[in-house]
């Protein structure tokens, strides 16, 4: 079984057919993607870092994340973690063989909805980085679209329809993708989702260290990035630049 990402789609729209990437198969149209090559680049750019400097531990880093987000958009995927999860795909499909295969691609995994317990999750991820800093007040403002639909489907439900799936294909001669997503049937909007986090951390505020309630306050959402600028701008670089300015006439 491989655990992939529905977003190996990469932006397109519309209904996304559970269907397997071809080998070779890019999202940008007329070009070919070879797995094996994209490999070998990798380790030939690596190579050459290794030999200008023995202290490349950062400079391979920078260097091997803007080769990956230019190879990745080159095929028309908007980001590394997804072109590297549509060749594992070919991958499979590729080495299986006889073997049964069964992908599931989830979307945005959250907590889980019952079990083990209701909110359960492991470490901080993906959107719940943005529901912790938001009830320790260092999320000030944000910019989104309230009227965008988050695709969002909790931990425990992936797990159920990965037991499902093996249930069901463990003794076939198969290759079968299932999107685990929840924005067709249930769709949510931000604004729901940032509504949602207000009423909960003010039903549910934090405290101090004598017991007493901290009242959270609402986090500032931009729609349009010019006034998301203006907004720094004015509350944090013209201070900065005015105390700068006086520290200089002192």
């Amino acid at each position: 079984m491989g655990i992939e990402k529905s977003y190996v789609a990469g932006e397109q729209a519309g209904l996304l057919l559970e269907k397997p990437f071809q080998i070779g198969e890019a999202l940008r149209q007329g070009y070919t993607l070879d797995v094996e090559a994209e490999v070998q680049l990798v380790d030939r750019i690596k190579s050459k870092l290794r030999i200008k400097s023995s202290i490349h531990n950062k400079l391979e880093k920078t260097t091997m994340k803007k080769l990956g987000l230019k190879r990745a958009m080159h095929f028309g995927w908007p980001n590394t973690y997804v072109l590297t999860k549509a060749m594992g795909e070919m991958l499979l499909r590729q080495l299986g063989g006889d073997l049964p295969v069964v992908i599931v691609r989830p979307s945005i995994i959250t907590s889980t909805f019952q079990d083990p317990m209701p909110g359960w999750i492991e470490e901080t991820r993906t959107i719940d980085a943005i529901f912790v800093a938001y009830n320790d007040q260092t999320l000030p403002c944000f910019i989104f679209d309230g009227s965008v639909i988050f695709d969002l489907i909790p931990g425990d439900m992936v797990i159920s329809a990965m037991m499902a799936a093996i249930n069901s294909h463990w003794n076939k001669q198969a290759q079968v993708i299932y999107h685990v997503t929840s924005a067709h049937q249930n769709p949510i909007q931000l604004s729901l989702i940032e509504e949602s986090m207000y009423k909960y951390f003010h039903t549910n505020p934090r405290t101090n260290k004598d017991g007493e309630s901290i009242k959270n306050k609402r986090v500032l959402m931009f729609k349009r990035f010019a006034y998301f600028q203006a907004y720094m701008a004015l509350r944090y670089k013209l201070p900065l630049e005015v105390r700068a300015l006086h520290t200089s006439l002192d």
